[in-house]
């Protein structure tokens, strides 16, 4: 069978979270030079995180989206770089013309260039942090783990919240069994990353490069909604709500229990969204089978808006997040839990539930004890995962590109937890109700 960009398909399941290869290209004792490919809001917070580095180029099919990223670089004292940058439409033709005078690239493009932009520059011996999800297909996320090896760059997944404490914290609850066996994760946003009904078809902005954004996307026309942020919504470019967010409430699950790859996928549930657009509501489920650390896990997801709930302006806001709790579609265990011990789980998180109380981790590392005497009941667990005082996670993925030791969300760990994610929409695409081996 003929392999695409849509083919999902599940290889082993090890999780090594480091890889066994020497780093190529160490900038050891000077700036990392940098190119920045996908210059919309995402790269403004990026860039704060590497604006000590060198900014060598700039890659955005929008002309106008360069003017906000040279706003930081002037707001933190870099006007005088500004000028020397070079800019391209095109990220293909900016590595084929000056990969040698880079060290990095960042990507931050819509997620269906993820895999073509981070595998390039891995092939011109450059390092990557590219977003997450880590690529629009469990197959691109194999062959970019793949590429990391073989060419022994560094590489991260912007998953930032794996360097926070209240992740190492939440996982390390988890390793140790302080609330015993685990049999149910419950994962929920209030992203409604889809649209109801098909926006019209729009003319380009000044200067937009249309080929070079849509890639291998063909047959799709413009519409206002895909840019600069509302890609997430459509199949041809983005992953949806899940693809959005699962990747940073999975990851404590993934990091703690030490979960493989799941052993099917389900839609439950779901509200379709218009054409060419993911589903505004969705409940998926995974099984995952018993290992030495535990014993079988089911994982459920929850996000968008919950049944009856209208998709509009009143209910969700710029067409990205339900305005209000109680219109969000969130796990009845969730609601469970705050009813039980008073408390608020919040728009979006993860949750396992033990016999005397539950415990909740965000995407952002809030970590949450319900009731909060719960943990004193589960006692103290050793702190097993690593910790470096003052490490971000841009920081960390600079100190692997200077030849120190790997990121912490490698490729070699991100792409088990994006085969986890992207098997979601392999759920999505084949509809609610059929059960899919992996």
């Amino acid at each position: 069978m003929k392999t695409t960009r849509r083919s999902f398909v599940f290889g082993g399941c090890a999780v090594a979270a480091l890889p066994l290869f020497s780093i190529t290209r160490p900038a050891s004792g000077r700036k990392l030079r940098l190119a920045l490919i996908g210059c919309g809001a995402r790269m403004k917070s990026l860039l704060t995180n590497a604006i000590g580095e060198e900014i060598v180029a700039m890659a955005d099919p929008d002309p106008a989206a360069f003017a906000k990223q040279f706003e930081i670089l002037k707001a933190y004292g870099h006007a005088d770089a500004v000028p020397k940058i070079k800019l391209f439409s095109d990220y293909r033709e900016m590595l084929e013309k000056i990969s040698g005078e880079l060290d990095a690239v960042i990507v931050a493009t819509t997620n269906l260039h993820h895999a073509p932009a981070s595998l390039l520059a891995m092939e011109k011996g450059l390092h990557v942090y590219v977003e997450k999800p880590m690529a629009f297909s469990i197959d691109e996320a194999k062959a970019m783990r793949a590429a990391a090896r073989k060419y022994g760059v560094a590489t991260q997944v912007g998953n930032q919240g794996h360097n926070d404490e209240g992740v190492r914290r939440f996982a390390e609850y988890l390793a140790a069994g302080a609330l015993g066996e685990i049999r149910d994760i419950w994962c929920w946003t209030n992203r409604v990353n889809a649209y109801a009904v098909e926006p019209p078809i729009a003319p380009l902005p000044p200067g937009f490069n249309w080929e070079a954004y849509r890639g291998t996307a063909k047959g799709i026309d413009f519409r206002k909604t895909m840019h600069p942020h509302g890609w997430h919504a459509w199949h041809a470019l983005g992953n949806g709500s899940i693809g959005n967010m699962a990747t940073h409430l999975f990851d404590p699950f993934m990091w703690g229990l030490g979960l493989g790859a799941p052993k099917s996928v389900e839609l439950v549930n779901s509200i379709p969204g218009g054409k060419g657009s993911w589903d505004v509501s969705s409940e998926f489920r995974w099984e995952f089978a018993a290992t030495d650390r535990h014993g079988p896990v089911i994982m459920h997801w929850f996000d968008g808006v919950k049944p009856g709930v209208p998709v509009d302006d009143e209910h969700v806001l710029a067409g990205d997040q339900v305005r209000s709790i109680e219109w969000a579609n969130r796990p009845p265990a969730v609601l469970e839990v705050e009813r039980k011990y008073g408390v608020q789980l919040g728009e979006s998180g993860g949750l396992v539930v033990g016999a005397n109380g539950a415990m909740r981790i965000g995407s952002g590392g809030g970590l949450v004890f319900a009731p909060a005497s719960f943990k004193k009941v589960l006692g103290s667990v050793p702190k097993i995962f690593p910790r470096e005082k003052h490490m971000t996670h841009m920081k960390d993925f600079f100190t692997a590109a200077r030849g120190g030791r790997p990121a912490v969300c490698n490729f070699d760990y991100s792409e088990p937890l994006a085969r986890i994610v992207l098997s979601g929409n392999l759920a999505s695409l084949a509809g609610s109700g059929r059960k899919i081996a992996l």
